[in-house]
This record gives structure tokens, C-alpha cells and sequence, in this order.
């Protein structure tokens, strides 16, 4: 029975883009994997034929999914320039700003995105961070998002499309001599049938705002949805972006208590003349998501 509810799980999750249950099943791959080890170990030694097929079922389906966020490799940068972009999601919690300050000066990124900061943040960003300028959308009752812009940074300004959620900015940084398009947004949870399909609406309002920009463009945020989520790939397709967790592996960015074991629905998507040489998770400043931390360079891919 543990054996095809695994199996049975593990297949439903292809269905995410149809069935609203199917989301919970796309976004626990990592566990379903898992899962299909034990059970498939159990089955093994209660001489379970059955049982051993059915865990090599869902094993296969899971590991088809995720093996390629190990496997493929980033395009080569053609330029030793690079441009480091990070966000996190506070969640409306008060957090630690000093410790983003701390960060800000360790790290130096060109453009920190906080996401959802609670009111008593605005406080928290005067003065300045050194080299930075800050940038607030949303006031009451509380700021929906923050952005940290570095000295590279120019071209600030708040999406006017309906269809994109009001926690969303947009911006250039310069790299290598030309100005790289930036969209960072929070889209909505999908906890129930409408508020999936608003994340997709929204997610659909940011490809139409990729296809609109010309030149290299980033699209990034708390996405709430998963790299293999049949949500995120209709973005990367219709697009034509890729996903930064290809080569860099499972890093989940949310619940923080859950480590390795959280769901990665934090995300970076960026065009074809851009590659990744980096990308980690970072500190969570106080919120149940870690941040994300991911540096690109020019490609010469197209």
C-alpha cells in the first residue's frame, strides 16, 4: 500500500498544470525520492514483488525529474565580469536588518530584493546601507517590497500591469557594459484552486513582461513554484528562459526548519546571453525562507 500511494504520487505530480492536488505532489519530489528508497527497502525484505516494482516506479519517475538539476552544465561565460542579484522572503516577520547589513557589506551584491518586509523595516533602512539606495513599494500596512540597489543599479520602477502582484519591481544593473532587464515578484501561494490559478496568471503576466524587454533579463522572486512545477516551465518556454537550478542541484529555500528536506520555490530565470557561475541559499534574516544568492555573467549562447 505505502508502495502505490508512492508510485501513485509520484505520477499525479505530472498532472500539476490540470489537478490542483497534484501541486502538493510536484512540490515533494525530494521526499517522494526519497520515500520510494525506504519503501522500496521494506518491500525488499518482506519479499514484496509488488511492492519493490511499485517503489521502482515512483524511484525512476523522481529521479527522471531531478537528476537533471545535477546533471546539466551552464553555459561558459565569455566575460570575467559578473553580477551577484539575491532576494529573500520575509514574510511580513520583523527579522534582523543588521544582520542584512552585515551581509550587505560581506557579500556586496549588486541588487538584495526583500520580499514582504515587515512595517518596522522602513525604520531599519535609514540611514542607507553604504553604497546602497533603497527603494520601497507599498507603505500600509505594510511595505511590499524592498529593493538594496547597488552603485550599478538604475532604472527603477514599479510594474504597472494589474496582472502582475503588487509585490513586484523592476530594474537595470549594468553588466559588462549593457544594462540587464530585472523583474523580481512575489506570485501567490497555490493553497487552494483560485489562488493556483492566480500564481499561474501572475506567472503568465511575468513571461509577457520577459517577452516585451530586449537584451539580457533576469526574472526572479519567490515564484512559489518548484523548477520541474509545469507552472514555472510554461514561463521558461513561452519566454524562452532558463532556470538557474540546472547544474546547482535541489536548494530548498522554504520552510528554513526543514534544510534540505524544504521545497525550492524560490527561483532565478534568466535569458540565453547570460549564464550562472554561481548559486547558493543564504541566510534567512529571521524569516522561514532562505534568501538566494546567484551570480551571473555573459553567455555567448543564444
Amino acid at each position: 500500500m505505502l508502495a502505490a500511494g508512492t508510485a501513485a504520487a509520484s505520477l499525479l505530480g505530472f498532472l500539476d498544470d490540470r489537478l490542483w492536488v497534484a501541486e502538493l505532489a510536484t512540490s515533494l519530489r525530494v521526499l517522494l525520492l526519497l520515500g520510494s528508497l525506504v519503501v522500496g527497502v521494506a518491500a525488499l525484505l518482506v519479499r514484496s514483488v509488488a511492492g519493490v516494482v511499485l517503489a521502482l516506479v515512483a524511484l525512476t519517475v523522481n529521479a527522471v525529474v531531478l537528476i537533471p538539476l545535477y546533471t546539466d552544465d551552464p553555459d561558459p561565460p565569455t566575460s570575467t565580469e559578473r553580477l551577484l542579484v539575491a532576494h529573500v522572503n520575509m514574510q511580513h516577520h520583523y527579522g534582523d536588518f543588521d544582520d542584512v547589513r552585515h551581509v550587505l557589506a560581506e557579500r556586496r551584491p549588486d541588487a538584495l530584493v526583500i520580499l514582504e518586509p515587515s512595517r518596522g523595516w522602513l525604520n531599519k533602512t535609514t540611514p542607507n546601507p553604504p553604497g546602497y539606495q533603497v527603494f520601497v513599494r507599498g507603505m500600509r500596512p505594510d511595505p511590499r517590497i524592498i529593493l538594496l540597489a547597488g552603485e550599478r543599479v538604475s532604472n527603477v520602477a514599479f510594474p504597472d500591469d494589474p496582472k502582475l502582484p503588487s509585490s513586484s519591481i523592476a530594474f537595470d544593473v549594468e553588466l559588462d557594459a549593457v544594462p540587464v532587464r530585472v523583474l523580481a515578484l512575489h506570485t501567490a501561494a497555490p493553497t487552494t484552486p483560485r489562488d493556483q490559478r492566480t500564481r499561474d496568471d501572475e506567472l503568465a503576466a511575468a513571461s509577457s513582461w520577459a517577452r516585451e524587454q530586449a537584451g539580457p533579463e533576469l526574472v526572479l522572486g519567490d515564484l512559489n513554484a518548484t523548477p520541474w512545477s509545469g507552472a514555472l516551465q510554461e514561463l521558461e518556454g513561452s519566454a524562452d528562459l532558463h532556470n538557474s537550478a540546472y547544474g546547482y542541484g535541489v536548494q530548498a529555500t522554504w520552510p528554513t526548519r526543514a534544510g534540505p528536506l524544504g521545497i525550492p520555490i524560490d527561483q532565478l530565470l534568466h535569458s540565453r546571453d547570460l549564464t550562472v557561475t554561481d548559486r547558493t541559499t543564504g541566510p534567512s534574516f529571521g524569516s522561514e525562507h532562505r534568501s538566494l544568492w546567484v551570480t551571473i555573467a555573459p553567455s555567448s549562447s543564444e
